[in-house]
């Protein structure tokens, strides 16, 4: 059954990994970009883990005759276990797409802007 809360739990699921993975990452520390990116994936699992027994639960809850609580009920188990161990997917490929695209973009800044902190003229003793 089609209902607008899927789309939106979709979007939701899109979103949370990469918002944990790049707000306010400065993608300049490999160890700290990959234990962002883990525990992105995490959560972005457990979401769509939880997200699975939310469109289960809303689902009954919407059923108007036995038949569509027969046909929500039928075959859940494989959605359940896809969900487990196939879950992290999603949230990977997320973050693995902002992380190449970050790098991306710090290379062209790197080439566009170099990193003028590293110029020594500013410290010439006047005189």
């Amino acid at each position: 059954m089609f209902h607008y809360y899927k789309i939106i739990l979709i979007i939701v699921a899109v979103a949370l990994p990469y918002s944990i993975f790049a707000y306010n990452n400065r993608f300049d520390k490999a160890l700290h970009t990959a234990k962002r990116a883990i525990m992105a994936i995490i959560i972005g699992w457990v979401f769509l883990l939880l997200s699975r027994f939310i469109v289960d639960q809303i689902d009954l809850w919407l059923a108007k005759t036995p038949e569509e609580v027969q046909q929500i009920c039928d075959g859940d188990g494989a959605k359940n276990v896809a969900v487990l161990f196939m879950g992290w997917i999603v949230p990977g490929i997320v973050v693995l797409i902002s992380w190449i695209f970050h790098k991306i973009i710090n290379l062209i800044k790197g080439k566009i802007c170099p990193n003028k902190g590293m110029q020594t003229d500013a410290a010439e003793p006047r005189g």
